[in-house]
């Protein structure tokens, strides 16, 4: 932390380097996976300039995703994705709420 603060000696470098540490430790406390944010680290970036590339190219309309068929199979997939791991997780929380009722009623 000495380290953090030393580069620019600005407070907020020390606070964001806290931050940081603590989503950290929340998230090996609560087993999340760290490849997907390392990912979003990465790629977070070239998302977001190639997303502002894109609708100054359209003037600002958002619809130019949905015209080319390769862009709407790609959104509709991630929907499809993202729905289908929210509903496998609620089905998993579901179960190892029912297997503790049964437990406690034995």
């Amino acid at each position: 932390m000495v380290g953090s603060y030393a580069i620019n000696n600005v407070f907020y470098d020390l606070v964001t380097c806290v931050v940081c540490g603590f989503i950290g430790y929340l998230m090996i406390r609560y087993d999340f996976p760290v490849a997907p944010m390392v990912l979003a680290q990465i790629l977070g970036g070239m998302m977001e300039s190639n997303f502002r590339r894109a609708l100054v190219m359209s003037r600002g309309d958002p619809l130019i995703f949905l015209t080319r068929p390769i862009t709407v199979t790609i959104l509709v997939l991630a929907t499809v994705t993202s729905i289908v791991a929210v509903r496998r997780q609620l089905q998993a929380l579901r179960q190892d709420e029912a297997a503790a009722m049964a437990e406690n009623i034995d």
